[in-house]
This record gives structure tokens, sequence and C-alpha cells, in this order.
């Protein structure tokens, strides 16, 4: 319970940087989820066809910025649930059509089979243990709570900022954690007592996902590296930084085998 203490007064700190629609946060920070989104539609018309309303839900949804572009994008077809950690955002929500649910991506309180597109987007490396293996525990259980609220033949996208180095996820980790007992605050490189960050690299999220799902049911997984500032660049830590959209569909359940007549 600490650890998620932390990080909502990390994300309280930063409501205005999540709740902005033209704000530095969806200036850099690019929007893979929902390109995808609208071209995977596309080609699945049946799928849209056969699931009228939508009914999609983001965990981490701030402000509701990914949502009102699903939201305008399909003539405000959808049925859009923002599951969010800080109760804060749900007087920021930018759209008066997204019901706002205030819980936790690692034990949500979702029905079983209740979403046909889940996102996540950028949450994973939020997910802060105790120490390193008890995140990464977290971020793996992730996707088991993902595709439990998934139904079946639905959609899970989640994009999620990683770094290639895995020696400097591990190092960003350890640093991050000192800082914030240190109770450190240098603005310019968003360090705030209440900000640790525990990256992955793109093999490490996709064996995450990899064991929970097989890969025979994933749709995509796509790997758009960063194009950082010089201060983070001199860093070295955060020069190798990019994001990974990984698109996995839930397997619809096999059918019941019917006894062979006598």
């Amino acid at each position: 319970m600490q650890q998620q203490d932390k990080v909502i007064r990390q994300f309280e700190d930063q409501i205005d940087l999540y709740t902005d629609l033209a704000g530095p946060e969806s200036s850099v920070v690019p929007f893979l989820v929902t390109p995808y989104l609208f071209d995977w539609l596309k080609e699945h018309e049946a799928f849209l066809a056969e699931r009228t309303p939508l009914k999609i839900c983001e965990f981490g949804g701030g402000g509701g910025i990914v949502l009102q572009m699903i939201e305008e994008e399909l003539g405000g077809q959808p049925l859009l649930v923002n599951a969010e950690l800080v109760g804060q955002y749900g007087q920021r929500q930018i759209s008066d059509s997204i019901r706002f649910v205030q819980t936790t991506i690692l034990q949500a309180g979702l029905a079983n089979d209740t979403f046909d597109v889940v996102i996540a987007r950028n949450v994973l490396h939020h997910l802060i243990g105790a120490n390193l293996r008890q995140t990464r525990q977290n971020q793996g259980h992730v996707f088991a709570e993902l595709l439990r609220v998934t139904k079946p033949g639905g959609l899970i996208l989640i994009q999620e900022q990683v770094n290639q180095r895995p020696w400097a996820c591990t190092l960003l980790y350890h640093l991050s954690r000192l800082a914030s007992r240190l109770k450190l605050r240098i603005e310019s490189f968003e360090v705030t007592p209440n900000t640790v960050i525990a990256y992955m690299t793109r093999r490490q999220l996709e064996a995450l996902a990899e064991a929970s799902l097989p890969r025979a049911h994933w749709q995509a997984s796509q790997y758009t590296r960063r194009s950082m500032p010089l201060r983070w660049r001199l860093t070295v830590l955060m020069s190798n930084n990019g994001d990974t959209l990984l698109a996995l569909r839930k397997p619809q359940p096999a059918p019941a085998s019917t006894a062979r007549q006598p």
C-alpha cells in the first residue's frame, strides 16, 4: 500500500500534465494505441458490427485523452470507462461520456469478460513493489488481469515505454528509488520524492506477455524509438528509450466436443 500511495502522490502532482489534450505529455509521448485500434477495426468490420455498442476500458487513463480520441473517431458509439488509480482525475475527465472508476490495474474489481477493448498506456513502469523482484511480479500480473476483464475474442492494447538496455532499466530503478528516499526534486529530469520507475526492455515486456498469452494469439508487437531531448541523451541511461505496442487477442473458448452417438 505504501508504494501505491507514492504513485498516487506522483500523479496528483502531475495532474495538469495528464489532463490537458494540448499539454506537454501529449506532445512528447506518442499515441500508438489509437491509430492501431482504428486501423484494426477497419480490417475487422465483423468485430465492430457484432459488438454494438463497443465497450472500451482504459486503465490509467488520466483525464481521458485517449478515450476522447476513440469517441471522436467512432462517432460516440462506444461505452467508455476510465479505470484510474488517482481519484482526483475523476473531476478532470475531458468528455462527459467517460465513466470514471477509481481502481487499480493489479486488482480491478471489475467483472470477468466485460470489455471488447482494453487499453493500458505507459502504466507498467509505475507498478512499483517493495523491491525490483516484486515490481516485476506486479508487471507480469497485469496481463492476467487484463485478460480476465476482456471478453473472449476481445482486443488488449498495451503501449509501454521501454529502455533497450537491461542494465539501464535496473540502474534507473535503483537510482529513482534512492532519489525518492533522499526526497530529491530535480524538475528538469522529472525527479521527485514520489517518482520511482521500473522500465523494461522490449524483450522483457514481451516475455511477460507471452507467459500469460502464447504468441499465436498476438495481433502485433511494434517498437518505435523516441527522439529524446538532449538532457536525457547526455545521461546515457535514457538515450535508448522507445515505445512498444502489444496487441493481444483473448482466445475464444474451444467449442464443446460432441459425444459420438452409437
